[in-house]
């Protein structure tokens, strides 16, 4: 099998500035960062741009290993995360249902997630299961690959937030769904 980068999630540290955020991830040993996609425009609104974090990134021997999250149908962020993807050559972008939990066109989530594969293909789109949306579990997350034309580069990532918020909501009176592994 081969090895597997070790990447600091954005959420792990989402309060934290750019600088603190690579200072941390080298300061603990990770060898990639997250970038958010619905947040590139503020990022570069403050000052930095494409140059100088890797500029930063390179004084810490760092990369970014992950660029999150691109939410399907979101046309907007699909553009940026393409940007993004090109400035620093990201091996992995993280795709989300959206979190208000309305029913979505599977079959149309199948038809973007091609085009999103097309469009990125030497990039892993990486669906991440969110109960309670429309995509709350692994298997949910394999039918939507399998609708999409099993791309090869569409797979599915579970995060250690996935598994401690499902074992939350897992634990919640209206929830009937099993648990996380």
């Amino acid at each position: 099998m081969p090895r597997q980068e070790i990447n600091l999630g954005f959420m792990s540290m989402r309060y934290a500035g750019l600088r603190q955020r690579v200072e941390a991830a080298a300061g603990a040993g990770f060898e990639g960062i997250s970038l958010r996609a619905d947040q590139w425009q503020q990022t570069l609104a403050s000052g930095w741009d494409a140059a100088s974090i890797q500029s930063l990134l390179l004084q810490h021997r760092l990369r970014v290993s992950e660029v999150e999250p691109m939410r399907f149908l979101r046309d907007d962020l699909l553009d940026t995360v393409e940007e993004m993807v090109h400035a620093f050559q990201v091996p992995r972008v993280q795709v989300t249902p959206p979190l208000d939990g309305k029913p979505l066109d599977l079959a149309l989530v199948a038809r973007w997630l091609e085009r999103a594969a097309a469009r990125l293909p030497d990039t892993q789109l990486a669906i991440e299961f969110l109960p309670p949306t429309s995509v709350p579990d692994a298997p949910s997350a394999q039918r939507l690959i399998d609708l999409a034309g099993a791309a090869p580069n569409i797979g599915f990532c579970v995060t250690a937030g996935t598994c401690s918020g499902a074992a939350g909501w897992l634990r919640s009176p209206q929830s009937t769904r099993s648990g996380c592994s």
